[in-house]
């Protein structure tokens, strides 16, 4: 065969390939999968999920149901469900604390998150085992009231050993989708990634002075949309995870780029 043909072959084969990569139940079939390969996954949960009892399974298969507290509703973006939290009803999701989720070494966590107008100035958890009564701080992907996306986490549950990194506030904008994860990797780093459905931009933020090696194991409850006991989110989370061990930067970006056709 001439290259010349060779290529027109491999050219077609390629443009019936790239719509299909980019298709959202493909998307979701990818997505979850390859999730499902993460190392120490501890929970993975998606809006589709929401069973008679208002609570959302565990896709991981570990079983770690997390519980919708107050009235919570379903969404749906296209074909991907979600979980619509509204601030003025204190809604979030909670399940109690367990050895499996107080995760003191490396960690990883993500959300996909859609913010309403309720959340703009106002200070909304999106993932915490953190509560500042009886200095049970632990782990906290959140956005500050200054509208900076943030995560934490505590050596030892007290103010003064609580390491952060931030976007300083150059992100945020409500009524699109963002990908957040947060990520600590003992002794060495704490970082922060912020992925833009929109563009597929994104961008690290990374913290390497004086990190802890351990996080501390709050019995505080794990939970999404909000923290500190107060603090909720308004607005949408269609699927969010959790992993015992630093993921790299490519793993991250992985999970964002499989994910991300289901919300363009």
């Amino acid at each position: 065969m001439h290259q010349q043909e060779y290529n027109a072959q491999l050219i077609a084969q390629l443009a019936s390939d790239f719509p299909r990569r980019m298709d959202s139940t493909y998307a979701w079939g990818q997505a979850i999968s390859g999730m499902t390969l993460i190392p120490a996954l501890r929970g993975l949960w998606s809006g589709s999920s929401i069973d008679e009892h208002k609570g959302i399974v565990d896709l991981s298969s570990q079983g770690r149901e997390i519980v919708a507290i107050n009235t919570l509703t379903q969404g749906r973006y296209g074909i991907l469900p979600y979980i619509d939290f509204t601030i003025a009803s204190s809604e979030y999701l909670k399940r109690v604390t367990e050895a499996g989720l107080e995760i003191t070494t490396g960690l990883t966590c993500w959300a996909w998150v859609y913010f309403d107008t309720e959340s703009s100035g106002a200070e909304t958890g999106i993932i915490s085992k953190w509560y500042t009564v009886g200095d049970k701080r632990g782990y906290l992907l959140y956005k500050s009231a200054g509208d900076a996306f943030t995560f934490a986490i505590s050596s030892t549950g007290l103010v003064g050993t609580v390491a952060t990194i931030g976007d300083a506030a150059a992100n945020y904008t409500i009524s699109k989708w963002w990908f957040l994860a947060g990520r600590f990797e003992p002794v060495n780093e704490i970082a922060l990634m912020v992925g833009d459905a929109t563009s597929g931009a994104y961008t690290w933020y990374k913290n390497v002075a004086a990190i802890p090696a351990t996080i501390y194991a709050t019995d505080e409850a794990f939970e999404v949309g909000r923290y500190n006991r107060t603090n909720y989110l308004d607005g949408k989370i269609p699927l969010f995870g959790i992993a015992a061990e630093h993921l790299t930067d490519t793993e991250v970006w992985n999970i964002f780029s499989q994910t991300r056709p289901l919300l363009v």
